[in-house]
């Protein structure tokens, strides 16, 4: 059993608080006019998408897709979610701290969940590239709820979905996993936003808090590519809510995805 002491959940409370209240400074003062490109970087915007089963595209939708509490959907939605590159491993959820109640809190969840991952070999290069091979693994605290923002130039407040994922340093979890000596843990911390724009439109917005020298060791511009890859798939995830059935296209969902990176302690090359 898997279970955290009263302070450290409070710690990793406070720290979800922390980021989300970050994010949605940022939000709120967003300017897509005036950005600094060294800081921001617009993902895509996709017009028509490929999803598992016809949904509208929904905030509501989004969030249902991205709840997750059990091991065999949070494993599903990591295949899903990897980069191009990647293979999902294994993926648990160790433990519940806060979950929803369908009625009254739909998007609420506080817990630990793990993921683990390998980055594929090259069959066809002569040499491995650093990292290839490899199985990394990410220990995480996860909160769920919904928040109230300020718009940039606009009145009033808008409802929010917020998602928050902290990295854990607990290499001793989860319990019943062997620990091989190349294991590495990728150390970040993120922040969703998701927030209805019109009927057919729902934007993520997400601040992203990193240490790419843990992430395989390899360069910033391929570490930023595969965490802009695991956004706008965590997205996409979201809008086929893991329903695994025939495939339609759905030409009315569109989304917005804009994301900054914050580089934690250490250089990259």
């Amino acid at each position: 059993m898997h279970s955290l002491p009263r302070d450290e959940r409070f710690q990793y409370d406070r720290r979800s608080e922390e980021i989300l209240g970050e994010t949605l400074a940022a939000f709120a003062g967003f300017d897509s006019s005036r950005l600094d490109p060294t800081e921001w970087k617009f993902l895509a915007r996709r017009e028509q998408i490929t999803v598992h089963r016809a949904v509208s595209a929904t905030r509501q939708g989004v969030d249902s897709g991205l709840y997750v509490e059990d091991d065999n959907e949070l494993l599903a939605t990591q295949a899903i979610l990897n980069p191009s590159g990647c293979t999902a491993v294994d993926a648990a959820v160790l433990m519940i701290a806060e979950r929803r109640q369908v009625r009254a809190t739909p998007f609420r969840f506080a817990g630990v969940k793990w993921y683990s991952w390998k980055k594929n070999v090259n069959v066809g290069s002569p040499n491995l590239s650093i990292g290839e091979g490899q199985e990394c693994d990410l220990l995480t605290y996860e909160r769920m709820g919904m928040a109230l923002a300020e718009e940039s130039n606009k009145e009033g407040s808008q409802e929010l979905a917020y998602h928050v994922i902290l990295s854990l340093n607990k290499p001793e979890w989860p319990l019943d996993v062997a620990r091989g000596p190349g294991l590495r843990r990728a150390d970040m911390a993120f922040c969703f936003l998701f927030r209805k724009v019109c009927e057919d439109l729902v934007e993520c917005f997400a601040l992203v808090d990193y240490d790419s020298m843990t992430m395989a060791r390899t360069s910033r511009r391929q570490s930023s590519q595969d965490l802009r890859q695991r956004v706008i798939k965590k997205w996409a995830a979201g809008m086929s809510e893991r329903k695994i059935g025939r495939h339609l296209d759905m030409p009315r969902a569109s989304v917005q995805t804009i994301i900054r990176f914050q580089k934690k302690h250490g250089h990259v090359n």
